[in-house]
């Protein structure tokens, strides 16, 4: 199958390449970066109240954070978003810009997507 030449489409070429079936549902975690713990509860409560499920999550980031340095972190909140679905290009693209379309105003940013894989 070919993707288009976006992130999204060379993820998921990444993916086939490496042999996974992407033909069957799968969890995929959609992560919408937010700048502090009162935004996150904010977004996690409406996109539940849209039918998401979602999980916050605080990072204390790196010790010694410098932002000149550019390769360090700070402190961060993250809400992840899992979404069951046949991880098509058409599926990623579309939940994440219904995901936007909800979080964008209420200060938060996509953050992009990781495959959820069960554990055998």
């Amino acid at each position: 199958m070919s993707y288009p030449n976006d992130e999204d489409g060379q993820v998921l070429a990444r993916i086939a390449e490496s042999g996974m079936d992407l033909s069957t549902p799968t969890m995929i975690e959609f992560a919408v970066a937010v700048q502090d713990e009162a935004t996150s509860g904010l977004i996690a409560r409406t996109l539940q109240q849209n039918g998401f499920t979602t999980e916050e999550y605080y990072d204390e980031g790196e010790p010694d954070y410098d932002e000149e340095d550019g390769e360090e972190f700070g402190p961060s909140w993250t809400v992840y978003v899992p979404v069951k679905c046949i991880p098509s290009y058409e599926n990623v693209v579309n939940t994440q810009q219904k995901l936007g379309s909800i979080v964008n105003d209420l200060g938060g940013k996509m953050d992009g997507w990781e495959l959820k894989l069960s554990k055998m």
